[in-house]
């Protein structure tokens, strides 16, 4: 494989956001992290899905850039890191635990399903607390009508029943 085709390969099998979290990054709701290249008190550091970009010191690129910047690597050395460090075993064309690429590609699908799912979750639970919370703020200075009592009833059966996650 040239070295165009296997940074694709590695870039397909690793997405850009389950890498910054594997190096210790935890992306905040809007997809930014405070930039490692850079002092900085605010996160300035955008990850998008294939890519990165620092609004405060401009660094940016995808995802074998982002790992170059972090260590101080090569492109050759960010890929053998990536590599290595997600056992994808490119040249060999099976990972070291035995996973093909094409299953590989098949988790993170089912992976970012599962992510898609708990935004919605999570999105509704936000909701619902929302709803949750002017209800029993009105019930404080008015009374409730009956369909509004059923409603806090309701949205605090589900709110204690399906904790945040």
């Amino acid at each position: 494989m040239t070295p165009r085709e296997l940074s694709e390969e590695v870039k397909q099998l690793v997405p850009m956001s389950v890498a910054v979290r594997h190096y210790g990054f935890e992306p905040d709701r809007a997809g930014f992290i405070s930039c490692p290249f850079h002092a900085e008190k605010t996160a300035s550091c955008k990850i998008y899905e294939s890519s990165f970009y620092c609004f405060g010191c401009g660094a940016g690129g995808d995802l074998i850039n982002f790992v170059k910047l972090l260590y101080g690597l090569n492109f050759k050395a960010a890929l053998m890191r990536l590599n290595t460090d997600f056992n994808l075993n490119i040249g060999v064309g099976r990972s070291q635990n035995g996973t093909d690429p094409e299953r590989l590609r098949q988790i993170n699908a089912e992976r970012r399903q599962r992510e898609r799912e708990l935004q919605e979750y999570r999105e509704k639970y936000n909701s619902y607390a929302v709803m949750f919370r002017e209800l029993w703020i009105k019930q404080k200075t008015q009374p409730l009508t009956e369909n509004e009592r059923i409603k806090l009833n309701i949205l605090d059966d589900w709110l204690y029943e399906n904790p945040y996650r």
